[in-house]
């Protein structure tokens, strides 16, 4: 949440454009966690209003263009596009995609990495806004180190931890039990918010990233003993040849 501290600088002297915007496409990180929570709660509430019409369950099924499909494909790609640009790049390079595997390799990890991405962003959606929140109210919203020794949570931690996520979850579940026909749209946020303590066990659990691993997916190729540096970056100089000025040999003179 340190990010949010950056609002402050914004009108700092001596930064250049590029960096105030990166202060403030940072702090949108967390921010648009309760703009997101707010917007699905305002829309669901207002599709309340109206009643059940049972033609828009099957909907996906022969879409028509509206601006909502308008605002949800330009939603979707500013989401999903920088993957995939990112793995274009990456199969536009023949070193750096035999690194990474191959190209089968490269589209089934950034399949994985947004399936993955995609269940668990309602989670990070109420864990944002609970922080932005208490943030906002003066109180401490919490930034504990990370146990990367760890293996796995109980549910009781999972549980206490991924409380506001049910909670948020069976709000939206409650308020769809009288728009049953809304519940393909939401089921993909309402789902993960439900099941968030289990998801989070999961998650946190060593032999699910070595199942994940053993079949090439969400791993880099430094952790299969093979590295894109020298792929991606120009190759340096010999040792000699580059060395830098302040270790270089210094006469000394030596007394008569």
């Amino acid at each position: 949440m340190g990010n949010l501290q950056h609002l402050g600088l914004l009108r700092g002297k001596g930064f250049h454009p590029m960096s105030r915007l990166q202060f403030v496409l940072g702090c949108l990180a967390y921010v648009s966690s309760p703009l997101w929570l707010a917007s699905l709660a305002t829309g669901l509430a207002i599709q309340l209003q109206y009643p059940i019409d049972w033609t828009s369950f099957w909907y996906f099924l022969n879409p028509e263009f509206s601006p909502f499909m308008l605002a949800s494909a330009v939603s979707g790609l500013l989401l999903i596009g920088p993957k995939l640009m990112g793995a274009a790049l990456v199969l536009s390079r023949p070193g750096e995609r035999r690194a990474f595997g191959g190209a089968k390799q490269v589209v089934r990890g950034m399949a994985a990495e947004v399936a993955v991405s995609a269940i668990l962003a309602p989670i990070l959606m109420v864990a944002n806004t609970k922080a932005v929140l208490q943030i906002l109210r003066g109180q401490d919203a919490g930034w504990h180190a990370q146990q990367r020794d760890a293996d796995g949570l109980c549910f009781r931690d999972a549980f206490r931890a991924m409380r506001w996520q049910m909670v948020t979850g069976v709000g939206f579940a409650i308020a769809l039990s009288f728009r049953p026909d809304l519940a393909t749209f939401f089921a993909p946020i309402v789902l993960p918010l439900l099941f968030a303590p289990w998801l989070a066990m999961w998650t946190s659990r060593r032999s699910t990233g070595d199942a994940f691993a053993a079949r090439g997916l969400l791993v880099i190729p430094d952790e299969n003993a093979v590295t894109a540096t020298t792929v991606v970056l120009p190759t340096r100089a010999p040792d000699e040849e580059r060395r830098p000025a302040w270790d270089a040999p210094v006469p000394v003179a030596l007394p008569a």
